[in-house]
């Protein structure tokens, strides 16, 4: 069971509420597996149909607010509802056998719940929040430069090295046509992961021992990069794999540049 908290929330009421209601339907259909007396097989047909048509009808609504807003993150978001419906739709196809029902009823709703907590904390979370410097996806630099210098050694050192690694990841996501590439990118994502969440550590000690009025809005950015990158499943994107990893790394990079900006004015003039 999946309780949707503040955390969950983006600050667009439509969207806010769509999730809320997303949430409600999954822990509606946990409660329902939990009766022994209950037909499976009805239950599973109806929840795979209910979720393919509530998240079609809400993925719209969410990509026509990033269009609304130029959100450099949409492409990404696309692939990424794209192959939850082609799943859903796909599983809904398929018979369902009385004798299985509840076992398969049980599997597809933890992949479910796992996959919208996960896409809800680490995708959606991070609508619009790398458009704070007002620039679009292609006015910012894209290489390290000193514009991103705040002559804080720390701050400065630890960005260099996970704009590098996104910039590495990007590059093998670019050559991708193997398992052995994509076994690459793979592991240069958890060690982006890993390094991602001591900076971002680091950083939030730093605003906190200054006091700064933002650091728990940017604590939850920080928390959601980190999940984004956690939680990469190219699974059930299909042949799309490689489009969603370059879109990845793009929107990877265009929103911790624009991070690096925001958060270096803020530490610069302390």
């Amino acid at each position: 069971m999946y309780t949707f908290t503040e955390d969950c929330m983006i600050g667009h009421e439509t969207i806010d509420n769509e999730h809320r209601h997303l949430f409600a339907m999954v822990n509606e259909a946990a409660e329902a597996l939990e009766n022994p007396d209950a037909n499976y097989v009805e239950l599973l047909s109806g929840f795979l149909r209910d979720l393919s048509d509530y998240a079609s009808y809400h993925f719209e609504h969410e990509e026509n607010y990033m269009k609304e807003i130029n959100d450099p993150e949409l492409p990404l978001q696309q692939i990424e509802h794209n192959g939850f419906i082609r799943l859903v739709k796909r599983e809904s196809l398929k018979e369902i056998n009385p004798e299985t029902a509840r076992e398969r009823f049980e599997d597809l709703l933890g992949f479910g719940e796992k996959w919208l907590y996960h896409h809800i904390k680490g995708s959606d979370a991070l609508i619009g929040t790398g458009r704070r410097t007002g620039l679009s996806l292609f006015e910012v630099p894209m290489t390290f430069s000193d514009r991103y210098l705040t002559n804080i050694a720390f701050f400065d050192e630890g960005n260099r090295r996970i704009f590098e690694k996104i910039q590495a990841i990007s590059e093998t996501a670019g050559i991708f046509g193997s398992d052995e590439h994509l076994g690459e990118v793979m592991r240069e994502l958890l060690e982006l992961k890993k390094m991602a969440a001591e900076h971002f550590t680091a950083i939030e000690n730093y605003l906190s021992g200054m006091g700064d009025p933002s650091l728990l809005q940017q604590r939850k950015h920080y928390e959601a990069f980190v999940e984004k990158v956690a939680n990469v499943n190219i699974d059930y994107v299909g042949r799309h794999r490689k489009e969603y990893l370059e879109d990845l790394t793009d929107f990877l990079l265009y929103w911790f540049s624009s991070n690096m900006l925001l958060i270096g004015k803020t530490i610069g003039n302390a």
